[in-house]
């Protein structure tokens, strides 16, 4: 197993949201421990931003210079973008996806790297959106990781 971690659309515009912030601030805190986690392994950490929200990551993401960071137009991260390329460039195949929007964003990279074979599950407590039941919603479709199962996995 060779991972990568997507952080789909944890950008300033959407934290300004009342009804996400919530939710946002929960997620980051995980993304954020993740991303150190990857970084450490040495493992691919990607920052994928919605132009249409346009403006930048939000501040309290930490990211690094190894980052690798993509623009995209759609909610799936791999539609026309260079994404499934860079994955295949870092010889990842198993992709633990956190960030924005639960049931959009989210999900529709999610389903994309399914139909373009690779493995993947969202990180646990990672995902954000504006209500709570799309947050149970997304974790209850698709596969769902742990911190503490990633670790376990490394080891090995």
């Amino acid at each position: 197993m060779k991972a990568a971690l997507l952080i789909i659309d944890m950008q300033k515009d959407f934290f300004k949201i009342e009804a996400c912030r919530p939710s946002l601030n929960a997620a980051l805190e995980y993304a954020n421990g993740m991303a150190e986690f990857f970084r450490k392994n040495a493992r691919p950490v990607f920052l994928i931003q919605d132009t249409e929200a346009g403006g930048d990551l939000f501040e309290g993401l930490k990211t690094a210079e190894s980052d690798t960071r993509l623009s995209k137009d759609f909610s799936n991260a791999f539609w026309k973008t260079t994404l499934e390329e860079e994955l295949k460039k870092s010889d990842s195949d198993f992709l633990v996806i956190c960030g924005f929007s639960a049931v959009s964003c989210v999900l529709a990279t999610y389903n994309g790297a399914i139909e373009r074979g690779f493995t993947a599950a969202l990180l646990q407590n990672g995902v954000a959106s504006n209500k709570d039941t799309y947050i149970q919603t997304a974790m209850e479709t698709c596969d769902v990781i742990s911190y503490t199962a990633l670790e376990y996995l490394f080891k090995g």
